[in-house]
Parts: C-alpha cells; structure tokens; sequence
C-alpha cells in the first residue's frame, strides 16, 4: 500500500476503517482512501485560503467573516503537518538516496517551477524585486508554497533522524524552534515556517496510532468534550498572554515567547480538527467537497 504526503493517502475506505488494538485502520485496496485524513487537508487549505481572502481584503479582518478565520487560527497548519507525518511513516525506512527518489523529486519539481512565479509577484507587490531577494525566495522557501519546502526538510530530517526513538525525536524536532526564538530570529517567516511546524509533523509520525485511535473515537462524546475543553481552555490561556504581553506592541522577546507556547496549540487544537474533519468525512455532500479538495492540495 502506498501513501502520499502531499496529494492524500490511500488507506481503507470510512466503511473499512474499524480500528483494531493498535488503533490503526484496516488495509484495502491501493485505489482507496482514508476518507477523513482528505477531509481534514480539505479544511486545512480551505481555511488557508480563508485566511488570505480575509486579511487580503481591506476591512476584512474588521468584518463578520474574521470569526473562522480565528478558529482556524490554531488548526489549519499544525493538522495539515500531522496529517502529512501521519502517513510519512515509509521515510524512516529508507535511505536518503531511496526517498530522494520516491519522495523528495515529487515536492522539489513543482516548488522549482511555481516558486519564482509566486516570489517575484509578491516582492513586485512591496516593490522590491531584485535578484538577491528572488534567490532568497527560492532558497528559503518564502514566500508562496513555501509548505513543500518544509515538507522536504521534515521529511530529510526524519530519515535522518529515523534511528533515535519516537519521544525523542519528537523533542528533538522543537529544538530549532527553541533556537530561532533564543537567536532573536522569529521575524523570519522562512525559518518560522519551519520550525514552528517540525513537531506536528513529527507527532503525525511517530504516534500515528494515537491519532488513528481518536479518530475511531471521534462520536464518542467523552472524546469530543475533551478535545473542545482542550480547544477552548489553550486559547483562553493565550488570550490571556497576549493581553498581558502585548498592550504597546512586542519585544522580540515577547514575540518568541508567544511563538514557543503557539505549539502547545498542536496538542490542544489539532484534535479538535480531526474530530471534525471525521465529522465531515461522515456527512455525504460534505465529504466529497472536503476530500476532493484535501486530494489536490497542491494546485489549490
């Protein structure tokens, strides 16, 4: 069976997906998918979209339409990343030569090609364009796709780091994160990108029958409880901090400091993400728009 990080993953179709012990779904044929992971990159990259309609509108974040943009907020990204390490678990079988092959080739093409269109229309906007700013671009992975450039640093990291064991890789994977904060450096949005996302992807990895088991468990409304008051409770907490560490403006300090405690946010909010993208994975008109959309996450 093989899967996809960046176009979908072909697992057991809903009606097959009954969990057993190890909280992983049941295998079917190639031609099929895990219904609810697809969703659940359908509403990341629709939120995405979200975001930049909202705040690219003037007056848009002032309107109505801002709310999803806030619950998004703490979801969109972290869950396309987990998704993403979720069925990356091949690459720390493999050597760097064999997942440059079958893995790594498939991102670097099309960011190669789409990337400098995208980074010399959105320094032309700022008025910048020069060749130092578009080389910049394209070798940091800002701005634009910059998600297949992070995709294939996480996915080199984790083959490299496939020997060393599941927690620790984990912990080692928000190390940088760590660093860029301690360097004064989260003013970079190329290296945020990176390191903020790093662990998500890396606990899709690793502990990918954990998430398989709460998707089981997804209309179980202990779950449901849980993973809103986890939601609800992290968010309030980070209200609290901003209003606290932001009333005239943030030090690079502060900045960092609300970036470290940002990635708590894979832990509190992304499940309550997943619930809901199974949610819509059972829900019929819904989940072919959802799932066709997490397929073609890419063109979109």
């Amino acid at each position: 069976m093989s899967y996809s990080v960046g176009t979908g993953v072909p697992v057991a179709t809903d009606s097959q997906q009954a969990a057993g012990s190890s909280g992983e779904p049941t295998r079917a044929p190639a031609a099929n998918r895990l219904l609810w992971a697809d969703c659940a990159k359908g509403l990341s990259i629709i939120a995405v979209c979200y975001m930049h309609v909202v705040t690219g509108v003037p007056g848009g974040q002032d309107s109505g339409w801002h709310w999803f943009n806030d619950v998004m907020d703490p979801i969109r990204m972290p869950m396309f990343f987990l998704i993403s390490g979720l069925f990356a678990h091949r690459v720390i079988e493999r050597t760097l030569g064999d997942l440059w092959y079958r893995r790594l080739w498939f991102l670097l093409v099309p960011y190669l090609v789409f990337t400098p269109v995208q980074a010399a229309i959105r320094i032309d906007m700022v008025e910048d364009v020069t060749w130092q700013n578009l080389g910049r671009a394209i070798l940091f992975g800002d701005p634009g796709i910059w998600f297949l450039y992070a995709l294939m640093v996480f996915n080199i990291a984790a083959c490299l780091l496939r020997r060393v064991p599941p927690l620790a890789a984990v912990g080692l994977s928000a190390i940088p994160a760590v660093c860029i904060v301690a360097a004064g450096l989260t003013q970079y949005n190329e290296i945020t990108h990176i390191t903020a996302y790093m662990p998500a992807f890396f606990l899709g990895l690793h502990f990918r029958a954990v998430f398989f088991r709460l998707a089981a468990r997804a209309t179980d409304w202990r779950v449901i409880l849980g993973a809103v008051a986890a939601y609800v409770g992290w968010e309030w907490v980070m209200d609290l901090l901003v209003d606290h560490v932001n009333p005239d403006g943030w030090t690079t300090a502060e900045a960092g400091l609300i970036n470290l405690t940002g990635m708590v946010r894979i832990l509190t909010a992304v499940p309550a993400g997943i619930i809901v993208a199974v949610w819509i994975s059972r829900t019929p008109l819904l989940s072919g728009i959802f799932a066709g959309i997490g397929r073609h996450t890419r063109p979109i």
